[in-house]
This record gives structure tokens, sequence and C-alpha cells, in this order.
């Protein structure tokens, strides 16, 4: 499975959990799901819980969702390296691509938002605090990230 198909396939999974559960389009719930793609993809931290919620309605939604971004970080830290993605930027332009679009228009933002890629660096430091003229002063402060205190399965990114 190549890079884009996997984005695909989690899109197309998400928004068919949203033909039932509107809110998954909702701030609170795109950014809990912003945050555990980031958390365990893009900039990866050992100690993160992965989150048992994401801000839906219900349990089976919640779980839903849950299972579609674990299958899709699993498979995608896997492809990572065959798929040459060894930096985070090159993981955030793989789940920010564009040109992956669902059959019904859908698209990563619809979901995740958007990382504004010069505001880290190539490893995924943070570059957005000093002032610089080619960084879009409307973007300056760090996004925060939801903390989630549900335990998680103990290594379940290995």
């Amino acid at each position: 499975m190549v890079v884009k198909e996997l984005l695909l396939q989690l899109l197309q999974r998400l928004q068919a959990i949203g033909t039932r559960n509107g809110e998954i389009y909702d701030t609170e719930c795109r950014d809990a799901m912003a945050a555990a793609v980031f958390s365990t993809f893009l900039l990866p931290e050992a100690e993160y819980q992965f989150p048992k919620e994401f801000g839906l309605c219900t349990a089976d939604a919640n779980q839903a969702v849950r299972g579609a971004l674990l299958e899709y970080v699993t498979a995608a830290r896997e492809l990572a390296p065959v798929a040459r993605l060894c930096t985070f930027q090159q993981r955030l332009a793989a789940l920010q691509d564009v040109s992956v679009i669902t059959t019904d228009g859908g698209t990563y933002d619809e979901f995740f938002g958007s990382y504004a890629a010069c505001l880290y660096g190539e490893d995924g430091e943070w570059l957005g605090e000093e002032p610089s003229p080619n960084i879009d002063q409307s973007c300056r402060q760090r996004p925060e990230r939801p903390s989630h205190s549900q335990p998680s399965e103990p290594g379940w990114w290995e």
C-alpha cells in the first residue's frame, strides 16, 4: 500500500463515521484527532497515551475513530521508512497531501485542520517563536495539543 492510498482509506473511514456523527467535523474532535496523529506519526512521543475519546457523542463513534486512527498510524509508521518519510516535514507533507480527495470531495483538513509547515523545522522543532519575514504573523502561536489522561495499550506503536 502506498502512502496516498493509506491516507485516502483513513479519510473515507472518517467520512463514513461523519455521516452519522456530524460532530466529527467540530473543532474539539478535529483537534483531538490531529493531536493523536501528530504525537504518534508526525512527531512521535514515547510517553504519549492514545486517547479513547475524541469528543464524539457516542462511545461507538469514539471507538470507530480510535480504530481508524490507530490503523492509519500503525500502517503509516511501518510504511514511512519504505516511502522515505524520514523527517517530520516529509511525514507532514504526506498527511497534508492536497491531491488525496475522497469520492465525496473530503480532504485531510476537514478532519485534522492544518499545520503550517513553515513553523516547524525539518525534524519538527518549533520555529514559530522568533519573528521571521518568511512566516505569516497570523499563525505565530504554537497550536495547543489537548492532554489525554486515558491509559493506552502499552507499546501500541511498536
